[in-house]
């Protein structure tokens, strides 16, 4: 009888201790990508570009490394960039409206506004993203391209 009791005790405790655990927290994805967001932030020079296009019956590859310092992007914590080519003449230019970006599962969005009618969506999927390095993937219709930048 003893021996039953103490199997009888033991069994209740291992059942309430594996009803009553907790489940794990499904926002554990979200604090990673919010850690992984974070290094997005601050001043990416484009140092590559690699890719093909299409133009009807053609298909043309390409390797740019002359953006080299000549294109870069500024992420603020706002949820707002700045994009700027160097002109010909040395000097920086920002182009002309506002940018917005967000960032979620591996996959950045960048929405750049000319003004109230017009305005371009870029969807990249981010193959790398570290505190120095991000690889940009977008794979368009009639473009792929691969795009590293370095901070």
């Amino acid at each position: 009888m003893n021996k039953f009791r103490y199997f009888f005790l033991t069994a209740s405790l291992l059942c309430c201790a594996l009803c009553l655990t907790a489940c794990n927290d499904d926002d554990d994805n979200d604090d990673d990508n919010d850690v992984v967001a974070s290094y997005l932030l601050g001043t990416w020079n484009v140092s590559n570009v690699e890719g093909y296009e299409i133009d009807g019956d053609d298909h043309v590859d390409f390797t740019d490394t002359y953006y080299r310092g000549e294109w870069y992007f500024i992420f603020y914590s706002t949820g707002t960039y700045r994009e700027y080519v160097i002109n010909e003449d040395g000097q920086s230019a920002q182009r002309e409206g506002n940018g917005s970006y967000s960032y979620y599962n591996e996959k950045l969005t960048l929405r750049f506004v000319h003004n109230e009618q017009n305005y371009e969506v870029y969807e990249y999927k981010v193959l790398e993203l570290t505190s120095s390095r991000m690889v940009l993937e977008e794979d368009g219709e009639y473009i792929y391209q691969k795009i590293t930048f370095v901070k």
